[in-house]
């Protein structure tokens, strides 16, 4: 990931965090990771360091996210939709398709390449259940 995705989803992740008042101790407890790792996704710019697919994964499902929208930016927060209640896993096939083709034709390349390592991820994953 180029420093200028990682900017943006740092920028992404204290946005939502402000707007949701979610800490990063309850955004890591919600995504089932280490607070460790996801206070290296906040600071990600200054330690030069970029977050794997399935921990972008983990901290978008926090938010109702898919990984694409938490990379992209200008991050419509108004349109996330965060319901504590709901089971991350949920999710029907046909509207995760769907959303994963609307981020992918609205992404530029370096979204696009994201969102393309994303869906070889859940497939490889898929196909090895």
């Amino acid at each position: 990931m180029n420093i200028k995705t990682i900017k943006i989803l740092v920028d992404n992740l204290h946005l939502l965090s402000n707007r949701t008042g979610f800490n990063q101790s309850e955004i890591a407890r919600k995504a089932g990771l280490g607070q460790r790792t996801v206070n290296t996704c906040f600071r990600a710019v200054e330690l030069d360091r970029s977050p794997g697919v399935e921990t972008i994964e983990s901290i978008a499902n926090v938010f109702d996210l898919s990984a694409g929208e938490l990379l992209s930016p200008g991050l419509n927060v108004t349109g996330a939709i965060v319901d504590l209640s709901s089971d991350k896993f949920s999710r029907s096939l046909p509207k995760t398709l769907g959303r994963l083709v609307e981020d992918f034709l609205s992404a530029d390349s370096n979204g696009q390449k994201c969102i393309s390592e994303v869906a070889q991820a859940e497939a490889e994953r898929s196909l090895n259940k």
